[in-house]
């Protein structure tokens, strides 16, 4: 919630509530419950419950009245949404389910950097958003080998105060080869969309220079086929070779076939 535009403000363990439902033995049973948050959004108020997806799947067990799964896998509570409705606000059954496990542990290592900001100088920042500017996608670990004397937290510390922009679902902050930085998300999805659509051009085989030798691509479908003058051939996501060609790293040969 920390990281989300909607939320404005939050409370934990805010108040008791009364809980009216049918036991998994079929008597009626009343149940003073607090609820884990608070939580004012834009478009709206009300409680969270915020668990463990294993532990909701006990619960629907031991409390089948009182957490029901939903149509689409999640879960609900309508002893809790009835409470909260009495009173003008939502109530929601929230899931470890919903985010995927590298996000939350991304979260948690820049949990540092936006609880205890980091000083950037101003000259620092300029240099991360040229050469993203020039190179949309660039990893950290190429930003890294470009600029050898720039501290790798800077590059944290912007990432966490949100002007700057990676997927932090797709790959863990350690694997800097992996991690790919964009001045926004929508810019992100741009490169994205124009990967998954190559030009007609790009279809047809070209030769290239590739780390002091010659190579020739065919793009076939998502993948490019790469084969080296001597040697086995392999492959490459398209979007994966397109960075090589955006980063220099692959240069055009002597002659397009």
């Amino acid at each position: 919630m920390e990281r989300d535009d909607d939320v404005l403000e939050m409370y934990d363990q805010p108040t008791r509530i009364q809980l009216h439902y049918q036991a998994r033995s079929g008597r009626k049973t009343t149940q003073w419950h607090t609820p884990d948050f608070f939580v004012m959004r834009r478009g709206g108020a009300g409680f969270e419950e915020w668990k463990p997806a294993n532990a909701l799947d006990k619960f629907a067990l031991t409390m089948p009245y009182r957490y029901l799964r939903t149509a689409t896998g999640g879960r609900q509570c309508p002893p809790g949404e009835q409470a909260a409705s009495q009173v003008g606000l939502y109530y929601r059954v929230r899931s470890s389910a919903e985010y995927h496990p590298i996000y939350i542990d991304n979260l948690k290592f820049l949990h540092d950097f936006w609880t205890h900001p980091l000083r950037i100088e101003a000259q620092q920042e300029m240099l991360v958003h040229d050469a993203i500017t020039a190179y949309p996608g660039m990893s950290v670990a190429s930003l890294m080998d470009s600029y050898p004397g720039l501290p790798v937290d800077v590059v944290w510390a912007l990432l966490a105060k949100h002007r700057l922009f990676t997927d932090l679902s797709a790959a863990s902050l350690m694997r800097w080869d992996q991690v790919f930085l964009y001045q926004s998300e929508a810019e992100m999805q741009t490169a994205i969309e124009k990967n998954r659509a190559p030009s007609q051009a790009s279809l047809l085989a070209v030769r290239f220079l590739w780390d002091g030798r010659l190579w020739e691509a065919e793009v076939q479908g998502t993948t490019v086929v790469l084969r080296p003058e001597i040697g086995a051939e392999f492959s490459l996501r398209y979007d994966h070779f397109q960075r090589l060609v955006d980063l220099g790293q692959v240069k055009p040969g002597a002659r397009f076939l």
